[in-house]
């Protein structure tokens, strides 16, 4: 892993994502960026990581999906004792970015993110 952003949410709600440093181009003509992510607050019950977007040379993530072999839905992951730990990658469709990743920004949609 390489780089990494952190961020402090409402209610005592802490967020970092740590980024691969090199995405993988898909069929020349999308990009994927594997990360993991990390979540961890008192009232942090389940969380729907769609409300996460990553923001790589001020283009916008279109989805994120669990680094699984088998398909998460991630509209509703749930916390053990207020935590979410899980790897991750960002789909960029239509999008061919630079393989190094240099820098990125995440964006959260605070009000969708924590359910309860």
């Amino acid at each position: 892993m390489g780089l990494q952003k952190e961020k402090k949410l409402k209610d005592g709600i802490y967020l970092s994502v740590t980024l691969k440093d090199e995405a993988i181009i898909l069929k020349s003509k999308s990009t994927k960026i594997r990360g993991k992510i990390y979540i961890v607050g008192d009232k942090v019950r389940n969380v729907d990581l769609g409300c996460i977007v990553l923001q790589v040379e001020n283009v916008l993530s279109d989805a994120v999906y669990v680094d699984s072999v088998a398909h998460v839905l991630t509209s509703n992951i749930q916390a053990r004792s207020g935590i979410v730990d899980m790897n991750l990658y960002w789909i960029f469709e239509n999008k061919v970015l630079d393989k190094k990743i240099k820098e990125f920004s995440i964006l959260v949609d605070e009000k969708c993110l924590i359910k309860n």
